[in-house]
């Protein structure tokens, strides 16, 4: 999954054989693979980078770009309801909110394939969803979610960890 949440075209990887960028060059430069993607599918911000300390470089796993102040995320008591849900429900919570941020980010083309592939998964696994208790249970998500970036969600979707089938 985190492969495909890479192939966003937001910024393109550089690797250390390219020449030095020209003045008709206006292709980001993404200093290391944790900032893949970014600022909506990139890794959290990493703080060895920030102190001027990071000893990975370009083999970093985490965002050497710059951030707005930390992006929201599930708290312990989300987390837990989100644990109660199937994976088929998980989908459905999570589906809505992909889609309206692959559109707010202008690339609702590239995320095509992502979501898609959540789409022929839970086709599959809708069977036995109870649809009429989901959405009172999934409110208490909904507002964060519309705050989460578009990778962050899609890692959720993308989760093992979460669901109870």
């Amino acid at each position: 999954m985190l492969r495909i949440l890479h192939q966003i075209p937001e910024v393109e990887q550089t690797d250390s054989s390219d020449t030095a960028p020209t003045a008709n060059d206006t292709r980001p430069c993404v200093p290391n693979d944790g900032s893949r993607g970014h600022p909506y599918c990139c890794r959290r911000p990493c703080l060895f980078f920030a102190a001027a300390q990071c000893e990975a470089g370009a083999r970093c796993d985490y965002c050497h770009l710059d951030h707005e102040p930390r992006p929201p995320s599930l708290n312990k008591k989300q987390r837990f309801i989100l644990q109660e849900f199937s994976r088929a429900e998980i989908l459905v919570i999570l589906l809505p909110h992909l889609e309206a941020k692959a559109e707010q980010m202008g690339q609702a083309a590239d995320a095509a394939p992502i979501i898609s592939s959540f789409h022929r998964e839970l086709q599959i696994l809708s069977v036995g969803v109870h649809w009429s208790t989901l959405s009172q249970r999934s409110h208490v998500l909904d507002k964060v979610l519309q705050k989460m970036k578009f990778g962050d969600v899609a890692r959720l979707a993308s989760s093992r960890f979460y669901g109870g089938s």
